[in-house]
């Protein structure tokens, strides 16, 4: 009854999804420093959506809704594009937040044990007894799942170092919030993964809903993907940033002049440089000509605070005199002059380091005098 439909939602996934992969292919990437691991995470995304695309074929070409029948060549086309599909949209998402670990030797590596893999249960699916197909079957999927699980695993320790890089190299709060969306597209990519195997044991009107769901996850994941342009190259600074410093073992404070580095330090405060929200930490490292993790390890031994924690403390400092001293000036001037870009962002820093918000701070003065 159902097997129309589900044919019919098969060919508009399809339709979708090489859509997508060839607008990516052929998408115009800004040949410009920082977006070279974007340009690779698009490749990565695109071959997602072709094997995604290529399910959808296969399953109109065999004629076999995947409901029919557990185990058949559908279920194990399933098994197989979804492994490929898992390995590139996670080695897209990686390249976002920690792009020095996805190369084209370990993507070649996993495609070196999944691509035969999935040919050999093909073989046995067309060759082999039952039941011997049948064990085979359930120890790929198996091998799945643990896939799954290993990828998740790996992108939670990424995307936790890559937000202490975000806030450590860059210190606005809202930058880590405006990349987010980063979070959500990997939960959503393995949401669908662990959905798809609906598409071997559901019946035909659960898969039709699964599969439309599929393409208008891929919808938001491409548009997603799209926007990053604008974050590659700030992304990327932080993230290779790190890298960088982390060779630089050995290079460290005790190999400088430390009075050197504290007169730049003073000179730098005394410029009221940290009012400058455009800097990240490197552009200051470089400025001062200095090495990036020397000034960070200077700053954590000398105050006890991260580079990024002291930066703002100094804002909030300058935020307190001007209320004190400015009296008749709006609140939301003094964030801008205070070097906040964002209200909302200045009002709970300004909470969290005094104790109050910067209305109550004005008025104590006032009730002090």
């Amino acid at each position: 009854m159902y097997a129309g439909f589900y044919l019919l939602t098969s060919l508009i996934s399809a339709i979708v999804a090489l859509t997508l992969a060839l607008i990516l292919t052929g998408l115009q990437v800004r040949d410009l420093e920082g977006f070279e691991k974007y340009n690779r995470a698009r490749w990565f995304l695109a071959g997602a959506f072709g094997v995604f695309g290529i399910l959808g074929v296969a399953e109109i070409l065999l004629g076999e809704p995947s409901g029919l029948e557990t185990g058949g060549l559908t279920s194990t086309l399933v098994i197989f594009i979804g492994s490929l599909m898992a390995l590139f949209v996670t080695m897209t998402v990686l390249s976002f937040i920690r792009p020095q670990v996805v190369t084209w030797k370990n993507i070649l590596l996993q495609l070196a044990v999944i691509v035969p893999l999935g040919v050999l249960l093909f073989i046995l699916r067309l060759r082999a007894p039952e039941p011997v197909f049948r064990i085979c079957f359930a120890v790929m999927l198996a091998a799945y799942l643990v896939q799954i699980a290993l990828y998740t695993r790996l992108f939670l320790r990424s995307y936790r170092q890559f937000k202490e890089q975000m806030q450590s190299f860059y210190e606005e709060d809202d930058l880590v919030g405006q990349l987010h969306w980063i979070n959500g597209t990997f939960w959503l990519a393995l949401g669908t993964g662990i959905a798809s195997l609906a598409l071997i044991f559901g019946n035909l009107l659960s898969d039709s809903i699964i599969t439309l769901l599929f393409t208008a996850v891929f919808l938001i994941i491409g548009v997603f993907f799209i926007n990053y342009q604008r974050f590659a190259p700030i992304v990327e600074r932080a993230v290779m940033q790190e890298a960088e410093a982390g060779r630089s073992v050995g290079v460290g404070i005790k190999s400088q002049n430390d009075n050197r580095l504290r007169e730049k330090i003073d000179a730098w405060i005394q410029a009221k440089g940290y009012l400058d929200s455009t800097k990240s930490v490197g552009d200051i490292a470089q400025e001062m000509g200095w090495y990036y993790q020397a000034l960070k390890d200077y700053i954590q031994q000398t105050t006890g605070e991260d580079f990024r924690s002291w930066r703002l403390r100094l804002r909030i400092q300058e935020a307190q005199r001007l209320l004190a001293g400015q009296p008749a000036l709006p609140i939301s001037r003094i964030a801008t002059l205070s070097g906040f870009n964002d209200r909302a962002h200045f009002y709970r820093c300004f909470q969290r380091i005094t104790g109050c918000s910067p209305q109550e701070y004005r008025k104590s003065l006032k009730n002090s005098k």
